[in-house]
């Protein structure tokens, strides 16, 4: 509101101080899709703050009452009020305001009031008034607290600035330094749902600015009784938080009332802001499916790709009731068009085995900005993220190539081309008439001259017919699931911003123990499943204002921000069942463990090719063999059935 006050002061049209403005008042609170224009037009001592779309439609957001002349005589200072130092608001979670916006520097409140020091400047412009001087003056009030200054106004309100009766000032804005700020409490302004405030601001010992501010109270509503931390992190960083939502859920079911929607929607737009919608059904439907998948119900159900959601949403009195298995179920078929219209041939036994490799071993993928990713489809990303068991490297790239529109390889040390997986790879894009995607490209560590290499010619691709890769910044696989990505090469980065290509932070969760294994492992613990969290692409112009160390830092910090912390990370429970069967698989056969994995995943399948069919059926590799697609079946069987 107070940057309102300064474009109106712009717009005052006189070289004469402006000593007053009265009856400031916000019309209306708008959220703008597409570019604004503000402008002000001023009518006498009348002034109007415009918002001029591109549809040429002007808007009417505020006016004010604009007196210039000679400064008045200045009152007297308030006294500063005495205590211990207050959190400031925007550590502890209270305001939302970013770092241009955070002018307090020290609070003190008590039960009278509230004294602060604020900073005159900022990287937003000084104007006339100093909006972000004015701004701030207000940050010391507890506007969701107000209990706590007046016993009479309930804790379960919530007061947002409405307006200004009247506002002078006495001398020249102050652009540098400090000045003192002092609040306190100064009745209603009609009912108790108007709390008033009495504020100065002080400069070198002087009162510059005093106005009477008048707030307006609203219900907190389900989401703004969570403690300002959770609030924060759900209301502006759009993360998952437990227990906080606007619906009810019980057995299974979720319920929302219009009035509730209406209880957070405290200014016109917050509520489409948090959710995407105003629509009670659609909020209702994000937070069931939000809710099961611990995801922000705002991405839902565009940052969930490969679920899809068979829910019944009916209308009970005055509430929307919501029911069905809000986790989904595994739909692949972004990734089955992609590789089919790729590989252009009838289906084929690898579609088999890789696919039944995702749905028995991928639990969700969660896109966190999907219109951001969607922003960025069919062109070449550079993908860095953790690294936590074997089979992820060959997974991430079958599905970020179909999510992303481009092949997509994942980088790997050249000793893992001749491991279970490195053979396997090789084996399958051997398959008769079928040109290899170069899923998986290995450098060797010894050799310096490896990666470079290798990089350049991606480099190429990235540039040409278009090339994705996945990068794990760390080069090895971890050994719990408690400890951050903490190192990576600038190199990945470099090459990235050298092929014009975005940098998208990924992080994949629960394949791991929080207790340290002994070795590394190939496959979620317990035959379980994991989760992959594909972050905001973060685009090469970003990264160019940048120094060298402060892109690195961006990128580990992305990585570690997506999904649970790794304080918090849990291994997804696993498949005793499935175990079992392995390892009577690879008893009975004689096969290695990860073959004996592959065995079983094949015998899943619903509906197999026909040559998966035959290959089970076998007997004899040598049955299948005599021409070059049943040899390589023959190949596959001596590996995954143990038959020679």
């Amino acid at each position: 509101m107070m940057s309102m006050v300064d474009l109106m002061a712009q717009g005052a049209c006189t070289a004469d101080p402006i000593t007053s403005m009265t009856d400031v008042r916000v019309k209306s609170w708008l959220t703008f899709e597409g570019p604004r224009t503000l402008r002000t037009r001023r009518d006498g001592e009348q002034l109007r703050l415009l918002a001029l779309g591109e549809d040429g439609i002007e808007t009417l957001v505020a006016t004010a009452k604009v007196q210039t002349g000679s400064y008045g005589r200045r009152p007297t200072p308030l006294p500063a009020l005495t205590g211990e130092q207050s959190a400031l608001p925007y550590d502890n979670g209270t305001l939302f305001h970013g770092p241009a916006f955070a002018v307090l520097e020290s609070l003190i409140q008590t039960t009278s009031g509230a004294s602060s020091v604020l900073r005159t400047s900022s990287t937003v412009p000084t104007g006339r008034l100093n909006p972000v001087l004015l701004d701030g003056a207000t940050h010391g009030i507890p506007h969701d607290q107000l209990h706590t200054w007046n016993p009479d106004l309930s804790p379960d309100k919530v007061a947002y600035p409405a307006f200004i009766p009247e506002l002078r000032f006495f001398g020249p804005t102050p652009t540098a330094g400090t000045v003192r700020c002092e609040v306190r409490p100064d009745g209603f302004m009609g009912t108790k749902d108007f709390p008033a405030f009495a504020v100065q601001l002080i400069a070198d010992g002087q009162v510059w600015c005093s106005f009477r501010l008048v707030e307006a109270c609203f219900d907190k509503g389900a989401i703004g009784q969570a403690n300002t931390t959770d609030r924060r992190a759900f209301l502006r960083d759009h993360q998952f938080v437990q227990g906080v939502s606007t619906s009810t859920h019980t057995a299974g079911v979720t319920r929302l009332s219009e009035a509730s929607v209406a209880g957070i929607d405290w200014l016109p737009g917050t509520v489409s802001a948090v959710y995407g919608t105003r629509d009670v059904a659609e909020i209702a439907q994000k937070e069931h499916i939000g809710r099961a998948n611990s995801v922000h119900p705002s991405i839902v159900p565009k940052g969930l790709p490969l679920q899809r959601f068979d829910l019944s949403t009916t209308q009970e009195a005055d509430e929307v009731v919501v029911s069905g298995d809000g986790r989904g179920a595994l739909d692949l078929s972004p990734v089955v068009n992609f590789w089919t219209e790729w590989f252009d041939q009838a289906p084929w036994p690898v579609e088999d085995l890789y696919y039944g490799l995702i749905e028995r071993f991928v639990g969700k993928v969660v896109l966190t900005d999907p219109a951001a990713f969607q922003a960025v489809h069919g062109q070449s990303l550079m993908y860095l993220g953790n690294h936590q068991v074997g089979v992820e490297s060959l997974l991430f790239s079958i599905i970020a190539s179909g999510l992303g529109g481009v092949p997509t390889v994942t980088l790997a040390k050249a000793e893992h081309r001749h491991t279970w997986l490195g053979a396997l790879i090789e084996h399958c894009f051997a398959y008769p008439g079928v040109r290899d995607p170069k899923v998986i490209a290995f450098f060797d560590r010894e050799d310096k001259a490896s990666l470079p290499a290798i990089l350049g010619a991606l480099a190429t691709e990235m540039t040409g017919p278009g090339r994705s890769v996945m990068v794990h910044v760390e080069g090895t696989r971890s050994l719990d699931c408690t400890t951050p990505v903490e190192k990576m090469s600038g190199a990945f980065i470099d090459m990235a911003m050298g092929v014009g290509a975005p940098v998208v932070p990924i992080r994949f969760v629960g394949a791991l123990p929080r207790e340290t294994m002994e070795t590394r492992i190939e496959f979620p613990v317990g035959m379980g499943r994991q989760d992959i969290y594909i972050g905001r692409p973060i685009l090469p112009a970003e990264l160019d204002s940048m120094h060298y160390g402060a892109r690195k830092e961006l990128v580990l910090s992305a990585i570690n921000a997506l999904g649970p912390s790794n304080a918090t990370e849990q291994p997804i429970p696993g498949d005793p069942d499935f175990a079992a069967r392995v390892d009577t698989w690879q008893a009975e056969r004689g096969v290695s463990h990860e073959h004996a994995v592959l065995g079983c995943v094949l015998t899943e399948r619903g509906d197999p090719v026909p040559e998966t069919s035959k290959l089970l059926r076998a007997k004899r590799a040598s049955d299948l063999a005599g021409d070059p697609t049943g040899d390589w079946l023959a190949e596959l069987a001596r590996r995954v059935l143990g038959i020679g």
